[in-house]
């Protein structure tokens, strides 16, 4: 079996890697792909059902996948190893007040409705936000973390929760540059909780890492997290889509990704904070011993 695996592109950037898998690798042949839109476009559907399978690591993505028309689409959880140093991170304080994210401060992530969310759930004091920014910038225009800051300090519904620039420097971190996975894993035994705010992923791999280090999630149903989060955990529910217009260039013409309410996820960062409940552990689904299976089996599967 030929299995081929690239993120999944509009349909000009994925014309030619399936045309080539199409027709210059022999049977059984299949695309191994994940994505942050809310719709696949007809092309891609067509291309891909003329392949033996393919496979995305969400069960959201085989939900949009199948409803736009594919035939041969199969979910494999993401899988971790019983060796993983997340699994031997302490566990977090038993009153829950430092949040973590980690991304790219780009549109798809919504880094500025966490902060947002952030500066209207809680007062100077009650809250710490850690947000780890990824080393290689939104190039495309987009308000940066500290002036998205100041924006927000200015708007009178923030500052009637007494946010000044002071009690915000004390309150808010913002960490740059490119770690090391230890340096990393040292971010999620500063935190107790792991919140997200993103439109869209297909796994999402610091929720997934945080989840693996004991650490309560808040997240929008994006996609990839809803197969990982569960008891003690907030997720937070989607009202439709939004177009996404600064990724056309990548997802291709009238793109969408999720939308959510802000008031839900103030509710949900309100609720974490404090929490005491128990937090379930990652699903025993996700253990790579499962996972090889399912996926030996998914390949041997595969109709010639």
């Amino acid at each position: 079996a030929y299995v081929f695996s690239v993120a999944l592109g509009g349909p000009q950037q994925m014309k030619k890697p399936l045309a080539v898998l199409q027709t210059h690798f022999f049977p059984p042949r299949a695309l191994y792909t994940m994505f942050e839109r809310t719709t696949v476009q007809p092309e891609i559907t067509m291309a891909t059902n003329m392949l033996e399978g393919v496979w995305v690591p969400c069960s959201a993505n085989a939900e949009v996948m199948k409803s736009c028309g594919s035939v041969n689409t199969t979910y494999i959880p993401y899988p971790y190893f019983d060796d993983d140093p997340a699994l031997k991170l302490p566990p977090p304080n038993k009153e829950a007040r430092t949040f973590l994210w980690i991304g790219r401060w780009e549109p798809r992530k919504a880094p500025d409705m966490l902060l947002k969310a952030f500066l209207c759930a809680f007062k100077p004091g009650e809250a710490r936000l850690i947000m780890k920014i990824g080393p290689v910038p939104w190039e495309r225009p987009y308000v940066v973390p500290e002036s998205c800051l100041k924006q927000l300090l200015d708007l009178p519904s923030i500052r009637q929760h007494g946010w000044t620039p002071e009690a915000a420097e004390q309150d808010i971190e913002f960490v740059r540059g490119k770690l090391s996975p230890s340096e990393i894993l040292d971010l999620h035994a500063r935190s107790d909780v792991y919140v997200s705010a993103s439109r869209g992923e297909g796994i999402d791999l610091p929720a997934f890492t945080a989840k693996l280090a004991g650490r309560r999630i808040v997240t929008t149903d994006s996609g990839g997290p809803r197969d990982f989060v569960g008891e003690g955990d907030v997720l937070v529910p989607t009202c439709g889509a939004v177009p996404a217009p600064q990724y056309e260039w990548l997802w291709g013409p009238g793109c969408t990704y999720a939308d959510y309410r802000l008031v839900d996820l103030i509710v949900a960062l309100q609720k974490a904070r404090g929490a005491t409940s128990k937090i379930e552990p990652v699903p025993v689904v996700n253990r790579a011993e499962y996972v090889g299976k399912k996926l030996v089996h998914w390949i041997e599967g595969l109709k010639v």
